[in-house]
């Protein structure tokens, strides 16, 4: 019954998927058009580039794969090996890039981790956790790319980067603060109203309604004085997780003549940081849209196929690998 169930799980979210990355295939046609990008232009794309996007990309899924191994350790008595962390990481995130964000892949990691033996609660909490450091971290790369473009007297992306990183900073601000008061029946009620409000999945409220108490003593552990060595450490593996797409436009940008690494985290996480909002699959566009238009009015970098080749090198690679992870991570645990 059980395993008729997980089939019917494993089913339904690859049946999603399937249809967000049919979805995403439409958008990025869409993109091509309205960048008016050839296909000459896209398989223009340096070999060497690409060989070094991929080493890259693999090297995100690694630091992603660490601090949830890390946290794992920590924070939980489920014992796994690192292989298994990544491997769950890497599933997870196929559902990242193949949904609408927000909550996706922590929803998916937390099932993944729930079917080898750890409570739901939990292991959304741990997720959720993930989910805390990456806003927290891009949106403050974004706030300073926002006054970046200020500085450079591009207002209009300035200020819609400024408004949505500064969002996202009340709302990490507001998570941890909740989070690390003490169990106090107020404190919780409150904490659980806030995250209900946010429009959650029905199946990420019942986490919420069920084990609320557990995700808040996980986020209280991670943010205490007492875990700061361990918080560091969680924090410098999530600076190099939202360095790597950076990392891959800056070799792009390098190719065609354009150089500096702040240039293209500021243009990446200006990108992102509309990628991230629940409209369209993955960010599809909106990413593609933030990019091109901060290195064009910031820098005066006016080269839509490098922006849509580094689409290609980050979003699309990682789409592969996390979706052999995913059939992998299902295949084995059903072996076991």
């Amino acid at each position: 019954m059980r395993c008729s169930r997980e089939k019917e799980m494993h089913h339904i979210h690859l049946g999603r998927s399937i249809a967000g990355i049919l979805l995403t295939l439409g958008i990025f046609l869409l993109v091509l058009n309205i960048f008016r990008v050839s296909p000459e232009e896209i398989l223009s794309l340096s070999p060497s580039v690409l060989v070094y996007a991929l080493l890259i990309n693999f090297g995100r899924f690694a630091a992603q794969a660490v601090r949830l191994h890390v946290l794992l350790r920590k924070f939980s008595n489920l014992s796994v090996s690192y292989y298994e962390s990544f491997a769950v990481r890497a599933a997870s995130e196929f559902f990242a890039l193949t949904t609408v964000p927000f909550l996706a892949d922590e929803a998916a990691r937390t099932w993944l981790l729930a079917k080898r033996g750890m409570r739901s609660a939990k292991a959304f909490g741990l997720a959720f956790i993930e989910l805390v450091l990456d806003t927290a971290v891009g949106s403050a790369i974004a706030f300073a790319a926002s006054l970046h473009a200020f500085a450079a007297n591009a207002t209009g992306i300035g200020l819609i980067i400024l408004t949505l990183s500064s969002a996202q900073i009340l709302i990490s601000f507001i998570i941890i603060g909740l989070g690390r008061r003490s169990s106090e029946a107020q404190s919780q009620d409150r904490a659980v109203k806030f995250l209900k409000h946010l429009r959650l999945p029905t199946k990420v409220r019942d986490w919420l309604s069920d084990g609320s108490e557990e995700v808040k003593q996980v986020v209280r552990d991670t943010f205490s004085p007492s875990n700061i060595k361990t918080l560091t450490f969680l924090l410098a593996s999530t600076a190099v997780v939202m360095s790597a797409p950076a990392l891959i436009l800056y070799l792009q940008l390098g190719s065609i003549g354009s150089t500096g690494f702040l240039a293209s985290l500021f243009s990446f996480h200006s990108g992102n940081v509309l990628g991230v909002l629940p409209v369209t699959v993955g960010g599809a566009g909106l990413t593609e849209a933030g990019v091109y238009i901060y290195l064009r009015t910031v820098y005066g970098i006016n080269s839509a196929a490098t922006v849509v080749q580094w689409r290609i090198a980050t979003y699309y690679v990682s789409l592969i690998f996390s979706g052999v992870m995913f059939l992998v991570a299902f295949s084995r645990r059903g072996n076991n």
